[in-house]
């Protein structure tokens, strides 16, 4: 076996961001910065996850024997307490279809100020996600506290390497990042 090394660093523009995932039987307490959770199409191909470019964009996992199940996810951005750095909290489709106040208030653009405990079941890291959310009354209405958010949907496809998209919800693979 070879080692493929690389001094160079990462590629030149590319950051990485801190997701924040709760392991098996653990919680992570976090406070929404931004004011709706973003949603994305992934297939689960050979134990990964794999971003869908959609149908209509040719997606090679929606034919063949490439086809892969499709799961939901979503991504907000986040801080631990007022002044720590921001992170990125994820939520599957379970938690999501679980947590009606979750759904009603990023519909309603209204996450900013929430506290959200993100909590998983003891089992191993496939346990699904539950979302408990409750109004933190010192951050709440109090916005010039919180950070501004940043632009989750250009966090979250860093995270899969690819570009957002300009319709909203597909994403393209980068070609090349210079």
């Amino acid at each position: 076996m070879s080692i493929q090394w690389d001094n160079s660093g990462p590629v030149k523009g590319r950051t990485w961001i801190d997701l924040v995932r709760p392991a098996s039987g653990e919680s992570v307490k976090l406070i929404c910065i931004g004011e709706q959770i973003e949603g994305l199409w992934l297939h689960w191909i050979d134990g990964k996850t794999i971003p869908c470019t959609g149908e209509d964009e040719g997606c090679p996992y929606h034919r063949g024997d490439r086809e892969g199940e499709l799961r939901w996810k979503g991504y907000f951005a986040a801080v631990r307490a007022i002044g720590t750095p921001i992170v990125y909290g994820e939520v599957t489709e379970e938690a999501w279809k679980c947590s009606p106040l979750l759904v009603n208030l990023s519909q309603q653009r209204a996450l900013r100020g929430v506290r959200v405990t993100l909590f998983r079941k003891r089992g191993g890291p496939r346990r699904p996600v539950i979302v408990v959310m409750e109004h933190h009354d010192e951050v709440v209405g109090r916005a010039d506290l919180l950070p501004k958010c940043p632009d989750v949907r250009r966090a979250v496809s860093v995270l899969w390497g690819a570009q957002p998209s300009t319709n909203g919800h597909q994403h393209k693979k980068a070609e090349s990042e210079s």
